[in-house]
């Protein structure tokens, strides 16, 4: 019943929205449950979209059971008879079968519409092994291996980029915020360098900065390696003291009773403990924690406020705490002032009231909490129980189809009835509604007249008081009754659920004995197994020991041959060094007497080398005899360059007192040939004598 709810309500919803109902369902033929299914598989595959009309049945269900294999369903293949019996329940559309495919592919839609479009792609293709013998056929199918690598790869990537957190808009960004940073970086780098380049020491200046900077780095990574290797220790000891506490209690209860059946018991014991702990507790904390992000991710989207608004905030809430204070004490002002006992009892009453509407709505939260907790294991405990059965499957009967067919007629004919009476009751309440407003119009005038009598008498308000706190009290009650209601409901679906449960641990006495049994088989298997395993490694310890020492004496006698065949070619070269060297003394001997020469001008080496030893020596005499010159003119040419550099001070010093004689009063002239007043240089003559003489200069004094 479950199922065919599951599966009535899955083809209600996107991308089916077929509108049906558990009746309608029941009804299809099996003509129309095949559609039903070939709407949905077409959903995951287009390939199914075909007329089945026009379609070979058995072509159908050969490509419906392909495709339900390749999705991973449980195709029977315990035994001939059950996989054709379910090769043609999809052939004749038979109910179970079709219920049950159906029941499968909606319960995981969203995963299978993946697996499917990954199947287009990364399907094997089963190709006969004579079409191997082909290279090129071979070289395609290694050209579509990497292909499907290639996939899988970008896929992975994409899945992994959009489970992220991070929006495009923020990763643009941020991106174009590290663009800009990094031009001004690298700006202000070129600058700097453009700065320090012509400083004397930069470069040094800037390697000694540079390894600062990588030893700084690495500081920060054995900081950082020191601190992860700390947590790494403590984690260890967390885990070491664990084990030791656990160590005890074996060693307790061993004592206590070393019975194995004892301690296979508290093991079973504890595994439950477990198993409820992360089928119960977990996920509750883990719900808990997911809400808890889901608040932390809706306040981290909206603006973030800055201290300035967090204080007017403030500020405006401790206003509206002031202004609520002087409302209520002008209230008790009001009251204690008008002398009316019953209006500050009826207050009291008001606040009292108000008070336990809020610790009722407290205790409900909490009640409700503590329902869907109760929901919550309720839904596990079947999901547990049907993974228990068989394939975790259940299918109605022939009777139980029956006799949801008559509830659901008698619930027809109920409704049928019902919706008169509602008909009925919409006519009547066409009248009531018209009344209604005609007395409502008449309780206005009232209403008027009696506030103008309570003015007049001076207690105005006093009805609207009244009818706020009887209104309050009414709310109060009919809010605790519900309350009462509700817990009541609650305290006999809890009852219900208990009586089921143990109903339930009922039926599953035979299958926790069938489970002890082969758990008992279990355990044989794996005493035989571990003996097996046992003689195993004793041979494969004793073949790897012989292993190693083949490789050892194997490496040895390799490093041999390489140093026999290094010394071989160390002498090889050492003989073909020699040979070269011989061959060039027997040459030079035939040169020496005669036949042949070495060059045009030289008959042999020696004749060779001994001419270039005569100009080395004949270019190192030459070379003596230069710094012997330089030697002994150096007093005389120091000298005469101190006169010249004289001589220039003082030509400078005259051209300048002559520039100034010239600004002053302008009677002096000059004499290109005499000079000034007398002196001056008539002559600057640079030239070579004939012999190869220095360059002479003439000072000449005129008359």
């Amino acid at each position: 019943m479950a199922e065919i709810q599951a599966i009535v309500s899955k083809l209600n919803e996107a991308p089916f929205r077929m509108n049906l109902r558990l009746l309608d369902l029941d009804e299809k033929s099996p003509v129309e449950l095949l559609e039903v299914l070939r709407v949905v598989l077409s959903e995951l595959d287009p390939q199914h979209d075909v007329d089945p009309q026009t379609e070979d049945p058995e072509a159908r269900v050969a490509r419906t059971m392909t495709f339900l294999r390749l999705m991973k369903f449980q195709l029977p293949n315990n035994s001939s008879e059950a996989a054709e019996k379910f090769r043609q329940g999809l052939l004749e559309g038979e109910r179970n079968t079709v219920y049950n495919v159906l029941y499968w592919i909606l319960e995981r839609l969203p995963q299978l519409q993946k697996r499917a479009y990954l199947a287009r792609y990364l399907a094997p293709i089963e190709v006969p092994q004579d079409y191997f013998q082909d290279e090129n056929f071979v070289q395609y199918m290694h050209i579509n291996e990497e292909l499907k690598a290639e996939f899988k790869r970008v896929h992975k990537a994409v899945d992994q980029l959009s489970n992220t957190d991070a929006r495009p808009d923020e990763l643009r960004r941020d991106i174009k915020q590290l663009e800009e940073e990094r031009r001004l970086l690298v700006e202000r780098i070129h600058g700097l360098r453009r700065i320090n380049d012509e400083k004397p020491g930069f470069a040094e200046m800037l390697e000694a900065t540079k390894a600062f900077r990588l030893a700084q780095e690495d500081d920060h990574k054995q900081i950082g390696r020191r601190e992860e290797q700390r947590m790494l220790l403590q984690a260890a000891d967390a885990r070491l003291q664990k084990v030791r506490e656990r160590e005890r209690e074996l060693q307790a209860t061993a004592g206590a009773s070393s019975s194995p059946e004892r301690i296979v018991e508290q093991l079973e014991r504890e595994v439950r403990s477990l198993v409820d702990r992360v089928q119960v507790e977990l996920p509750r904390m883990l719900k808990v924690r997911r809400s808890r992000l889901k608040e932390l991710d809706h306040e981290r989207g909206k603006p973030q406020r800055s201290a300035q608004d967090v204080t007017e905030l403030r500020h405006f809430i401790d206003t509206l705490e002031s202004n609520l204070g002087d409302v209520r004490s002008q209230l008790d002002k009001t009251v204690k002032d008008s002398g009316d006992n019953r209006t500050m009892m009826y207050l009291q009453h008001t606040r009292g009231a108000s008070q336990k509407l809020a610790e009722r709505q407290d205790t409900m939260d909490t009640i409700l909490r503590q329902q869907e907790e109760l929901r919550e294991q309720i839904a596990m405990k079947e999901r547990s129980m049907e993974e228990t059965m068989e394939g975790g499957q259940k299918f109605m009967t022939q009777e139980q189809k029956r006799n949801l067919v008559l509830k659901l007629k008698e619930k027809s004919t109920t409704y049928k009835r019902m919706k008169k009476e509602l008909s009925d009751q919409d006519a009547e309440l066409v009248v009531l509604h018209r009344t209604e407003q005609l007395l409502k119009r008449q309780a206005a005038k009232l209403d008027i007249d009696v506030s103008l009598l309570e003015a007049k008498q001076g207690v105005s308000g006093y009805r609207d008081t009244k009818h706020r706190l009887e209104t309050a009290a009414e709310a109060t009650a009919a809010t605790d009754k519900e309350k009462a209601r509700l817990i009541e409901d609650i305290t006999q679906h809890v009852t219900e659920m208990q009586r089921e449960l143990n109903g339930r641990k009922r039926e599953l006495q035979p299958l926790m004995k069938q489970l002890q049994q082969e758990r008992q088989r279990c355990r044989e298997v794996g005493a035989a197994y571990n003996e097996r395993k046992a003689a195993f490694d004793q041979v494969k310890v004793g073949l790897q020991l012989g292993l190693s020492e083949l490789e050892r004496s194997c490496k040895e006698l390799e490093a041999e041959c390489f140093q026999e065949e290094s010394k071989y070619y160390h002498t090889s070269s050492m003989k073909a060094i020699a040979e070269a060297k011989w061959a060039r003394v027997q040459q030079e001997e035939k040169w020496r007497h005669g036949e042949g020469r070495l060059m045009r001008d030289f008959q042999t080496y020696m004749e060779l080398y001994n001419d270039k030893l005569r100009s080395q020596q004949d270019l190192s005499r030459q070379l003596r005899k230069q710094q012997q010159d330089i030697r002994k003119n150096e007093g005389p040419n120091s000298q005469q360059r101190e006169m010249f550099a004289n001589m220039h001070k003082l030509l400078l010093a005259k051209k300048q007192s002559q520039q100034k004689q010239l600004d002053g009063d302008g009677d002096y002239k000059e004499d290109r040939r005499d000079g000034f007043n007398g002196y001056g240089v008539s002559a600057l003559a640079y030239g070579r004598t004939v012999g190869g003489g220095a360059n002479v200069m003439t000072i000449e004094q005129g008359a």
